[in-house]
Order: structure tokens, then C-alpha cells, then sequence
């Protein structure tokens, strides 16, 4: 598989990354007898890479499982120098890191390794890789509270999947659970039963598939076996379908949409859908009924039966002519088209009559202009208390 040269150095043992693309850029590091720049890949199982003339050798796949305790950080380097999961594997000289994650306040299983492929599938959400936990709350576990995390809890990104939960014990003042989960989302059980007003007061990874926490103590790891790391691989190959379709269902019921159907048997032929050889269904004969006549079994459309309008209604003739509209009288203020097709008097020869008699009323036909009196009537303005006030100006 390809990869950038930084980084097959870096799994190499050769330093951070950052340092090992110091290395590229210097010239150090030749591939198959030819000096590389930065960014080139290469592939570590066929390709002859060199560092100051010594052959890189490919990096052996490292597996180990660690029960990390508190207050230790899930993560393979820290700018602040807190305490981290990598301090744990003294030895390891393999360049490691966590597949997932667990908060600094939880305790229980991380699997280390140097296999990228593999930790992607892990935590993967399609794969869905049950992780077991037990989890001590402040207060008393309801039978409604238990009912509401097995179906789920509605979260800031959406509800959360099915889980399975296990009582371990209830009290007054606290009670313990188990609880198995397939997806992984940030503090997902603490907020969980935030939600349903329980305070968690610690909270254990104790299994991550066919892995269990069983011998090993705090701050403790081992590397795994053959045949634990086969179980992981097939694992993170298999995708549970039956849980899936099932949560597929849960869904489409809860939005109020209709499941998919299923296929094969009656479903489909009641469904009208595909058959196993991938063709569709015939669809069943249906009776055409007058108003909606369809086809004819030749492909042809049935023709449309003769519609005759009734005399009272002016629409179109048969001939696609439309009737002729009755004779209206038309009436001297509106007079409308004459026989002829013509209006009988044009808007230019009424607008023109009009403004003829308004120059009329403002002037004398020989074109001298009278004064046009604006204003109130004859007579001195008075005001309110009876003064003249009509040579004042407003």
C-alpha cells in the first residue's frame, strides 16, 4: 500500500513526522536508488527505502490491549505534558497510538496498535463493534428510565441507537448498570443519563468485542494473540445485518414513513417490486373505467366519446368557431364598435372636444385669457375673533 514517506519513517522508528520530513528534504532518503522529495509515497513492502544508505525495514503489525486508569489522557502526544496512554507501554518501541478513544475521568480497555486499517474499522459506526460498560449513578434507576436508554435518548445530533442494559443494582442513593453500545459518540453515557437527571459517578469500559478487561489491573497491558487479532479482523469485516435492518424499521416507524418492503414471496408481488432475477413485477389487470377510459390493448388510446354543448352556453361551435355573441345595443356614453368594425368616435376626437370646452370656460374664443380665480369666495378673510387677516401672507 502507498503511503508518504514521512510516515513509513515515523512507523519506522525514525522520529515524529515532522522530523522525518526534515529527513526527506535533506536528501537522506533514496527509494529504489533514487533520491525522493517531500511528499512522495512509496510502498514499504516492495520498494527498497534507504536512510543515509541503510534499507528502512517494513514495521511489524503491534497489537496490545491496556486497561487505562483515570486521569490519563487517550491520545499519543500532549502539548501541555499531562499524562498519556503511550507513558503506560514502557518497552513498546513501535509507533502506537489508541483505537477510540475513552475520557480522562473513565477507566477501562483501549486497544494500541500500528495497524491504520484496522483501527479505522473499529470504530467505524458501520461495523458496529459492541463495547460493554458499567456505569455507577447517583439516585435510583426507574423502570421508565431504563425503557428510555434501551430505545434511545435524544441527544444535540439526534437519538441514539438501541443499546442493551443490564441492571446490576439499585438503591436510593445510587445504582450500578451495564450497558453495551455500538456507536461511539463523544461522553455518550454520561450525557445519556445527563439527560435523564443521573449524575455518573464512574464509568468502566470492561469489553471491546471478544476482548474483556479480565486480568489485567489498572495501568496494566499484554500484547494480543493470533488468534484475539484474527477475531478482530473478521469482526471488523462483518457488518450485524440483522440489527441494522431492524434499526432501519425503528426509524421509518418513528418519522411515520413506511418501512421498505421486503422482497421475494407475496410482499413483492403485492408490492408490484423486482423479482430475484432483478425484473419487475407484472402489474395487475385493472379495469378502465368510462370516465378515465386509458388504453386499448393495442397501445392505442381509447377514443374520447362526442360531447355536444348545450345550446344555452356560447362557447364554440362544432366547426371550432366560436358562436356569434347577441346584439347588444350600445349606449350613447359608451358606444363601443360600430357594424363596421370601427369604434364610433375615436378617444382623440372626444379628448379633443374635451379640452375645447375647458378652454372655453377659462378664456373668450378670440384666444384673450380671463384671470381663473383661485381661492375662498369674495369678501375680506376674517379670522376667528372677527380681524380682517386678509393682508397677512401664510
Amino acid at each position: 500500500m502507498l503511503e508518504r514517506l514521512h510516515k513509513i519513517l515515523a512507523h519506522a522508528g525514525y522520529g515524529s513526522r515532522r522530523a522525518c520530513e526534515e529527513l526527506v528534504e535533506s536528501g537522506r532518503v533514496t527509494v529504489n536508488g533514487r533520491p525522493v522529495t517531500l511528499g512522495d509515497k512509496a510502498d514499504s513492502a516492495t520498494d527498497d527505502i534507504r536512510v543515509d544508505g541503510r534499507r528502512v525495514k517494513a514495521e511489524a503489525k503491534v497489537y496490545y490491549l491496556l486497561n487505562k486508569p483515570k486521569n490519563v489522557l487517550s491520545t499519543s502526544s500532549d502539548p501541555y505534558g499531562r499524562r498519556k496512554v503511550t507513558d503506560l507501554l514502557p518497552g513498546v518501541r513501535e509507533r502506537v497510538y489508541p483505537v477510540g478513544r475513552l475520557d480522562a475521568d473513565s477507566r477501562g480497555l483501549l486497544i494500541m496498535t500500528n495497524d491504520g486499517d484496522l483501527a479505522a474499522r473499529l470504530t467505524h459506526p458501520r461495523y458496529e463493534v459492541a463495547k460493554t460498560y458499567e456505569a455507577e449513578v447517583v439516585g435510583e434507576l426507574s423502570g421508565e428510565d431504563m425503557q428510555k436508554l434501551i430505545s434511545g435518548v435524544w441527544l444535540s445530533e439526534g437519538r441514539t441507537r438501541h443499546s442493551q442494559i443490564r441492571l446490576l443494582h439499585r438503591g436510593k442513593d445510587r445504582s450500578r448498570l451495564e450497558i453495551t453500545l455500538r456507536e461511539g459518540r463523544n461522553r455518550q453515557i454520561r450525557r445519556m443519563l445527563a439527560k435523564l437527571e443521573h449524575k455518573v459517578r464512574s464509568l468502566t469500559r470492561t469489553r471491546i468485542g471478544p476482548l474483556t478487561v479480565k486480568g489485567l489491573g489498572p495501568g496494566q497491558f499484554r500484547p494480543l494473540t493470533e488468534g484475539e487479532v484474527r477475531s478482530l479482523v473478521k469482526l471488523s469485516q462483518e457488518r450485524p445485518e440483522g440489527d441494522a435492518a431492524s434499526e432501519v424499521r425503528a426509524k421509518a416507524k418513528a418519522h411515520g414513513r413506511r418501512p421498505p418492503a421486503e422482497t421475494g414471496g407475496a410482499a413483492a408481488v403485492q408490492g408490484a417490486g423486482k423479482r430475484q432475477d432483478g425484473k419487475r413485477f407484472p402489474r395487475p389487470d385493472r379495469a378502465q373505467s368510462a370516465r378515465t377510459p386509458g388504453r386499448e390493448q393495442g397501445g392505442k388510446r381509447f377514443s374520447r366519446p362526442d360531447r355536444t354543448r348545450p345550446a344555452s352556453v356560447s362557447g364554440k361551435e362544432q366547426g371550432e368557431k366560436r358562436f356569434s355573441r347577441p346584439d347588444k345595443a350600445r349606449s350613447g356614453r359608451s358606444p363601443g364598435k360600430e357594424s363596421g368594425g370601427k369604434r364610433s368616435s375615436g378617444p382623440g376626437e372626444r379628448g379633443a372636444a374635451f379640452k375645447k370646452n375647458r378652454r372655453g370656460s377659462a378664456g373668450s374664443g378670440d384666444g384673450s385669457k380671463k384671470p381663473i380665480r383661485r381661492g375662498p369666495a369674495k369678501g375680506p378673510r376674517k379670522s376667528e375673533t372677527g380681524r380682517d387677516v386678509s393682508e397677512f401672507t401664510f
